[in-house]
Order: C-alpha cells, then sequence, then structure tokens
C-alpha cells in the first residue's frame, strides 16, 4: 500500500515486541524504520523523516538525550517527535522539545490518530510559517516602492498570486484539522479562536 509519498516514520523502542507492534500499526499507512536504541537512531535520523516516535527509557541512551540532540542538529531538528513512553510525566518534561507525550501502553487506533493529528498539525505549521514569510516580504515592498512601482511589476503580482494560493492552502490544511477534532472537543476550540480573534 506504499504510493511513493508516504510519509517517513522512525521508531525508537528498545523492546523489540513493541517496536515491532508499533511498525505493524503503522506500516499500511506510512513508510516506517526501526531503531533498537537511541545510538542506532541517531546514526539514521536525518531530515528524510517526517516524525519520530521516541521511548524514554532506553538502555544504551535515554530518550530525553536522544530528543535533545535531534533538537540541536539543523537538519533534524524540526522533525515532530511523539514521546512513546512507560514513565509518567513529571516537571522535567517541561524544558523538554517534543511534540506530544504519550504513555503506553496505547491502543492501535489512538496510536494511528496520534501520528496523523502530528502529522497534521506540522504540515498546518509549516504553510503557516510560509504564508506569512510571503505576507512579510509583501509589507516590506509596499513600505519601500511607490504603488504605480509595484502595480507594474509581475514579480509583485506573482507574490500576489502566491499570497492567495498559500491562503487557500492554509484553509485546506485547516479544514483537514478540524474534521479530525472529535464533536466534543470543538465548543473548546471554538471558544480558543474566538478569544484569538
Amino acid at each position: 500500500m506504499m504510493s511513493g509519498t508516504e510519509k517517513k516514520l522512525m521508531v525508537v523502542e528498545d523492546d523489540p515486541d513493541e517496536r515491532e507492534l508499533y511498525r505493524q500499526i503503522l506500516k499500511d499507512e506510512y513508510d516506517v524504520t526501526k531503531a533498537a536504541g537511541g545510538e542506532e537512531a541517531l546514526e539514521e535520523i536525518d531530515s528524510s523523516y517526517d516524525l519520530i516516535l521516541l521511548d524514554r527509557k532506553m538502555p544504551d541512551l535515554h530518550g530525553d538525550k536522544v530528543l535533545k540532540k535531534i533538537r540541536n542538529n539543523s537538519r533534524t531538528a524540526q522533525i515532530p517527535v511523539i514521546m512513546l513512553t512507560a514513565l509518567d510525566a513529571n516537571l522535567d518534561i517541561i524544558d523538554m522539545e517534543f511534540d506530544d507525550y504519550i504513555n503506553k501502553p496505547v491502543s492501535a487506533d489512538d496510536l494511528r490518530d496520534i501520528v496523523k493529528k502530528t502529522l497534521s498539525y506540522t504540515r498546518y505549521n509549516k504553510v503557516l510559517d510560509r504564508y506569512f514569510s510571503l505576507i512579510n516580504k509583501k509589507e516590506a515592498l509596499v513600505g519601500s516602492l511607490n504603488q504605480s512601482k509595484l502595480e507594474g511589476s509581475d514579480e509583485y503580482q506573482e507574490l500576489q498570486e502566491e499570497i492567495e494560493e498559500t491562503r487557500r492552502e492554509l484553509d485546506q490544511e485547516l479544514d483537514k484539522i478540524m474534521e479530525d477534532i472529535p464533536v466534543e472537543d470543538l465548543s473548546g476550540f471554538e471558544k480558543f479562536l474566538e478569544n484569538l480573534l
């Protein structure tokens, strides 16, 4: 069922049964690579990965240290990391730069949902970053050049079109995210948006 456009995931888990279980759960939707520990993961991880599932308590290199090394490497810093661990959250997680923290055991459906949600949010954030970059370029040009020069510029018109196209893409990504939010969670999300706007 691999399509060539699949997202590439890595499961970093020292327990071989759990590692294979997570791979089995996700393999139909994603290209899943496994690593038996932190050292192996750090040797393999590069910018081609779209998401990492990372255990915290591993004998060779603790997941906290693996996460820190991922975040401190410019090639991997933007890869979403989901901590998937038997360790309960404690105050020490406040300074950790993960995208989600899930306690084991986790059901197959919950794991698939968490991965899908995290990838959706990541995709939305990338589009949002691109949108704001384009808006900032437009504002810089409007502040520096007169209107007639801007209106006569093909480059400026292309920028305007790219802004509109990116805005539509942003709306589509948000619609996808909203489809995945359970109905009972929408009222809280709507209140959040009202306060934001």
